[in-house]
């Protein structure tokens, strides 16, 4: 901001410069061209009181001539202070007071005499050879009153010299005063551009600020013009930043919070291989941290290899996939893996999202279920088959016999009571198919009630609804 300040404060000092330079450059061929126009019309009130102070002899010879306009011209130059010359029509001198006619060169080219005889009056400003010096010529034509016929021209010189020492003072006035005003151009321009890019300097740190996502810096206010309708926008792009983040990080929370809650492990790594979110669970089930996984390839994890090859897959075909597989670090688990294919953003290559669940516990439950099927149907083929075989000797006309009967229910109660010792070990199972058997073999008895098998023998006696004999 400091280079932007110099170049302003710079180019407020060459305009203000440039400026001053031409209204000094101005101001001085206005006052030299009025001092010129000055001096060249008292030459010419000169000229006038000359023709009218000594008339130009008409009627003499030129030598008479001569002699009368030089004496004539040596005495006007001691009056007026200028050097008088008296022309002829012809341009011949005929009298100077500075040089001797005779010695001096024909003057009809001379551009004030040839603009005297045109139009009665001539001025011109020439380098004088003679004198070294810039001279202001003014001739005039003298005619003759009653035919009106030019006869000669007086001219009046004069050394520039004291206007240009003059012109010189004025410039050198005119230096001094640019350069005060050139000081004091730049001592404004400097508080000028000072002002201008002070507040665009806060405006600038309080951006950078932004861009380091610090959005509780403020812009003080700047004013009513456009800097300060720049700062309020910046100060109200600020605030809505601010709330927003707010609102973000928020919702990160939130999103943290349930991911490192779930009891599944979550696991997303973007497109380029690198994992992006790693919670809880899934440094328990995987056995790392997440500040060893975030922001890292999902390569650099040896110990997983069958992981790694579902992933590498998940990448290749774009396909979710759904497996079972063991881990054996930290420890040995069985885990369900989900792996989904999950878009990052318009332009890029979606990336995945795993979730890991640990089903070691269930498939452990669901082993033991087995086993304890195949137990127990182990245990209930014996019973049931001796009941099934004694109710099917019954029903084929047993039943009629009471020996045959007697031996049969007794030898049903040692089978009773091996079924009440499995029922210990197993409560329910066996009063449910025996109950079962029951109803299938004794459709017209009464059916278990409240877990107790009724209708059915029981070792110590008889009960209500055994059969006659028994």
């Amino acid at each position: 901001m400091s280079k932007f300040r110099l170049k302003l404060t710079a180019l407020f000092m060459l305009l203000i410069g440039l400026s001053v330079l031409a209204a000094g450059i101005f101001t001085g061929q206005f006052y030299k061209h009025n001092h010129l126009e000055a001096l060249g019309s008292h030459m010419e009130t000169q000229l006038h009181v000359l023709a009218a102070a000594a008339p130009w002899p008409k009627d003499e010879t030129r030598t008479a001539q001569t002699a009368y306009l030089e004496a004539q011209a040596i005495r006007f130059k001691e009056l007026a202070d200028m050097r008088v010359t008296y022309i002829a029509t012809d341009g011949e001198v005929l009298g100077d007071s500075d040089h001797a006619p005779g010695t001096m060169d024909n003057h009809a080219g001379r551009d004030e005499v040839r603009e005297a005889l045109a139009s009665g009056l001539g001025r011109s400003i020439r380098h004088s050879d003679t004198l070294d010096e810039n001279m202001l010529y003014v001739a005039y034509a003298v005619k003759d009153g009653e035919s009106g016929k030019t006869l000669g021209i007086i001219r009046l010189a004069m050394s520039l010299s004291a206007v240009e020492k003059s012109l010189d003072r004025m410039w050198m006035v005119l230096a001094l005063g640019l350069l005060a005003v050139f000081a004091l151009a730049a001592i404004v321009s400097y508080r000028v551009a000072l002002s201008v890019t002070k507040p665009l300097e806060r405006m600038t740190s309080a951006a950078k600020r932004m861009a380091g996502m610090d959005y509780k810096v403020r812009i003080p206010d700047a004013g009513k013009d456009e800097i300060g309708e720049l700062g309020r926008a910046l100060n109200a792009m600020a605030a809505n930043l601010q709330d927003h983040m707010g609102e973000i990080r928020r919702n990160e929370l939130h999103l943290q919070s349930v991911l490192d809650h779930m009891i599944s492990g979550v696991v997303m790594i973007g497109p380029d291989g690198r994992i992006r979110i790693y919670n809880r669970s899934a440094e328990l089930l995987l056995g790392s941290l997440a500040r060893e996984r975030v922001g890292r390839s999902y390569t650099e994890a040896k110990q997983q290899y069958e992981l790694l090859q579902l992933i590498r897959s998940g990448f290749e075909t774009g396909e979710p996939i759904h497996e079972e597989l063991t881990v054996y670090y930290p420890d040995e688990r069985l885990l369900e893996l989900n792996l989904v294919p999950i878009p990052m953003d318009e332009d890029t290559a979606p990336g995945l999202l795993l979730v890991l669940q640990d089903v070691s516990a269930i498939r452990r439950l669901e082993r033991m279920r087995s086993e304890f099927v195949a137990n127990v149907s182990h245990e209930l083929k014996t019973p049931v088959a001796a009941v099934k075989g004694f109710a099917e000797t019954l029903l084929a006309g047993a039943v009629n016999d009471p020996e045959t009967a007697r031996s049969f229910f007794e030898d049903h109660t040692g089978r009773e009571r091996q079924a009440e010792s499995l029922d210990r070990r197993h409560p329910g199972a066996v009063q449910d198919r025996v109950s079962a058997f029951a109803a299938a073999i004794f459709p017209d008895r009464p059916a278990v009630v409240s877990g107790e098998a009724v209708g059915v023998p029981r070792a110590g006696g008889r009960q209500e609804g055994d059969l006659p004999g028994a």
